[in-house]
């Protein structure tokens, strides 16, 4: 088994362990043929990028409402036909090489490069309010190193999800010191 592969195995055990009630949220995958239909229409050859979502496929924000469902530090993994959909809406030209992975459903998302370059894989944060708008920063190095990153965070509990209220509590300065120790060729966590 590849080290990919392993690393969904505890990223869904943690999940499983300390967000259970957005973990249940998550659907199951779809069918491989359904997967590599939707991969070849945005065009992501990325075998991760496959490995995520033949684990689940995600969340749909369209069926849940305004739920907010957090599982990253930077919301929760979107669906296939909901990443699709987000592709296919009218976009600028540097917008066409990044595809949607991650929202929190209130304008935030991470998207994923899929360009080739030196960028290609990594994620990058498009935010309002950060002002990451026209020229998203580099946020993870990799789908890999997005869960890496996260698992850390649950286990050293600098993410805390709490049922009562259904929100996952962060430590930002901890968060931002595990980041950028496991993503060291993103631009966001050189910005002081």
């Amino acid at each position: 088994m590849n080290s990919f592969k392993l690393l969904l195995e505890k990223l869904d055990a943690t999940l499983r362990r300390y967000n259970f009630d957005n973990y249940k949220k998550l659907q199951p995958p779809l069918p491989e043929s359904e997967i590599n239909s939707y991969l070849k229409s945005l065009g992501i050859k990325d075998e991760n990028f496959k490995l995520l979502f033949s684990w689940k496929n995600g969340f749909d924000f369209r069926t849940e409402g305004k739920t907010r469902t957090q599982m990253f530090d930077r919301g929760a993994l979107l669906t296939l036909e909901y990443i699709l959909e987000c592709k296919n809406d009218d976009k600028e030209d540097w917008e066409k090489t990044y595809i949607p992975l991650i929202s929190t459903n209130d304008g935030d998302c991470l998207l994923f490069n899929n360009k080739k370059g030196k960028d290609y894989g990594k994620l990058h944060l498009y935010s309002v309010s950060a002002l990451f708008i026209d020229n998203p920063a580099s946020f993870y190095d990799s789908i890999y190193t997005m869960m890496e990153t996260t698992i850390k965070a649950y286990e050293r509990k600098i993410l805390v999800y709490s049922s009562n209220d259904n929100w996952l509590y962060e430590d930002f300065e901890e968060f931002h010191r595990l980041a950028k120790k496991y993503n060291k060729l993103s631009d966001f966590w050189k910005l002081d």
